[in-house]
């Protein structure tokens, strides 16, 4: 399956505002009152951010918004602290226009912190009339890249497109998950990936791969300038694959499967929904734009 990336990473965080296909409705749990819903992402590097809404109800029209350009159910009075190992914190301010790489979105960051890896950070907020909100997560450290080829191949689908090889060198920790995102178009073969076209981008776990090398393949539009490849943490690992489960079901909901449990997509908010997860820094590779050059790229 061939999809565009025409931004960022932070367009994973739309998908965690509120996830599913847009134009599209769905049916809300029966729950009677609303929840807060508070999604943030770290990303070594880079400042934080943090959204922070009110959950729907079974009575709400939802189109869901995925570049997160509604104003619907967003809380803009949330106090939202970002806290270090050590016990420093970090009050976060509202704004409506966070940018990185180019995308626009509305809500919680700081300039004083900037996510370091290795290092567990800890989020409260507090919202009027709801009880406080607890998570926390651990910033995963790049991942080990051997090396990496690109070569223009005459078998793949467009005559224009390369063959980008990156050799993993997985740790023996379990699970790890690698996550690859950039601008432009590529896809991916790999069985072992779970392509979630919404947030134009690609989440590889490692589990059929533990503890070894291992050769990640991509077919990678020429004119696409760079990829950017990420260790993904736990947190944001498993809720994209259950994220990735619920939204297969969906497809499904003309023809239900009456043996088939439902699936729970994983939320680590205390006393409240959504997640709050961290990716490393990214492994960059630069995609060669040479037309007709048929020689092969070892980059180490």
């Amino acid at each position: 399956m061939k999809f565009f990336s025409r931004t960022s990473i932070y367009l994973l965080l739309s998908l965690l505002i509120f996830t599913s296909g847009c134009v599209k409705y769905y049916q809300i749990p029966e729950i009677s009152e609303r929840q807060v819903t508070v999604n943030g992402l770290l990303i070594a590097g880079e400042k934080p951010i943090v959204t922070v809404k009110e959950s729907y109800l079974p009575s709400d029209t939802v189109i869901f918004d995925l570049d997160n350009s509604s104003e619907a159910n967003l809380i803009t009075n949330a106090l939202v602290v970002l806290s270090t190992e050590e016990g420093k914190q970090y009050t976060l301010r509202f704004v409506d226009s966070i940018y990185y790489q180019g995308v626009g979105l509305k809500g919680y960051t700081t300039d004083s912190l900037i996510p370091r890896e290795g290092n567990t950070y800890y989020l409260k907020v507090y919202v009027p009339g709801y009880d406080t909100l607890y998570s926390f997560t651990k910033v995963p450290y790049s991942p080990r890249v051997d090396t990496f080829f690109i070569r223009s191949s005459d078998t793949v689908e467009f005559s224009s497109d390369l063959s980008v090889d990156i050799v993993i060198q997985d740790s023996c920790v379990t699970p790890e998950y690698y996550f690859v995102t950039g601008y432009g178009s590529f896809y991916t073969e790999d069985p072992n990936c779970i392509i979630f076209p919404a947030s134009q981008s690609i989440l590889l776990p490692d589990r059929n791969f533990n503890c070894t090398k291992y050769t990640f393949s991509l077919t990678v539009d020429m004119h696409t300038p760079e990829l950017r490849f990420y260790k993904a943490n736990i947190d944001l690992g498993v809720y994209i694959e259950t994220l990735y489960q619920q939204v297969s079901q969906r497809r499904f909901s003309d023809f239900p499967n009456p043996f088939q449990e439902p699936v729970v997509v994983y939320s680590n908010i205390q006393n409240g929904t959504g997640i709050f997860a961290a990716l490393s820094r990214p492994f960059v590779i630069t995609i060669n734009t040479k037309k007709n050059e048929k020689a092969d790229h070892n980059y180490n």
